[in-house]
């Protein structure tokens, strides 16, 4: 971005997992804020990494670790968007950034945090029982409702 700097910036869900060295994420984010600037994100949270979610799967199922000191590598045809979409070059990875592990990335980048929220709902379907609510969020049916968070925000600025 030829050194520019911005009031806002922000990293929407689904960005970092695609990217394996966190803590060079959160330099690149307080490098782009000017003085004063506000980070916001809003992403999955990374817990749901630990979860099975086969199409088969009726339940909350852990699966994996939640710590991951490797990627996670995906060799499936399809997309998010489309998972019967005819795709060649398939093969992906993952990293699954810790909560703990983003937040003192973005303190060690030199931001200052005001708020880091939890929720028990997400923007998409990421376990097939899911169910659509009103507000068009989903959500665990039944008594799996709130049990674990699937979605978090965080804002921080830049020192003045």
């Amino acid at each position: 971005l030829g050194g520019e700097r911005f009031d806002v910036v922000y990293t929407g869900g689904g960005a970092i997992n695609w990217l394996n060295d966190i803590n060079r994420w959160a330099r690149v984010v307080s490098d782009c804020l000017a003085p004063g600037g506000t980070f916001y994100m809003r992403e999955f949270h990374p817990v749901l990494s630990a979860f099975d979610d086969d199409p088969e799967v009726t339940t909350l199922r852990p699966r994996w670790t939640y710590f991951h000191d490797e990627p996670l590598v995906w060799d499936e045809p399809g997309t998010y968007a489309d998972a019967n979409a005819e795709t060649t070059h398939n093969l992906s990875y993952e990293w699954n950034h810790g909560l703990g592990e983003v937040v003192t990335a973005l303190i060690g980048a030199g931001l200052v945090l005001e708020f880091v929220h939890e929720f028990p709902y997400i923007s998409y379907d990421c376990f097939p029982f899911m169910v659509r609510g009103d507000d068009a969020m989903y959500r665990f049916p039944g008594e799996l409702d709130g049990v674990i968070p699937l979605m978090y925000t965080i804002r921080a600025h830049a020192p003045d």
